[in-house]
């Protein structure tokens, strides 16, 4: 809309490798981008369809039992049949994130993403970061090539599956918390 509001919007397709045999993971996201001087934010929605799956066994097998119970639905009846991944993992997350750029230099910013449903599991997962990238000074290396660093530290909320993971017929499974980092270094070509 102007240099200070964007919107986007977009599509992306990957391969997978589930053991319910989706064909694909199918991404459809947009959101909006206000920037108020060296505060850039943005917020947004990001949906992961996963068609053509089948609900299967420890083998990748379809798996047994009545028809329809193991159709992608909250059943018991369908991991005692084998069934260990849901038909339809599909889910939606929505995400803020904001970055402040203090010069040239240093960046820092920090991101949340939260799913009322991650892969449709029935688990609530949030996602939060604290994101930080030092680009070096151009000129630091020969031939007109740049370089940075980049780092993220974040933390990985999960809440408990419905029945459908569950061998009691109650909740289901909690899924354990964690943290995850990672350090990026690259170039760049003027």
């Amino acid at each position: 809309f102007t240099k200070d509001l964007q919107a986007y919007v977009g599509t992306s397709f990957e391969s997978i490798s589930f053991t319910n045999r989706a064909a694909a993971e199918v991404d459809i996201y947009g959101g909006i981008r206000p920037t108020f001087g060296a505060l850039a934010l943005d917020f947004g929605v990001w949906g992961y369809l996963y068609p053509g799956g089948t609900c299967t066994d420890l083998a990748g097998f379809p798996a047994g039992g009545t028809p329809g119970i193991c159709a992608g639905q909250s059943n018991i009846q369908s991991v005692l049949n084998g069934a260990v991944m849901k038909k339809d993992v599909s889910f939606y997350e929505a995400y803020a994130k904001a970055t402040y750029t203090f010069n040239d230099y240093f960046a820092l910013g920090g991101n949340v993403f939260y799913s009322p449903n991650f892969l449709n599991s029935g688990a609530e997962g949030t996602y939060a970061s604290v994101t930080a990238k030092y680009t070096a000074p151009s000129g630091l290396l020969p031939w007109g090539v740049g370089s940075y660093v980049s780092g993220e530290f974040g933390r990985q909320w999960l809440g408990t599956s419905d029945s459908f993971y569950s061998i009691t017929g109650g909740p289901g499974i909690k899924y354990a918390d964690y943290n995850t980092w990672n350090v990026g270094i690259g170039f760049t070509k003027s």
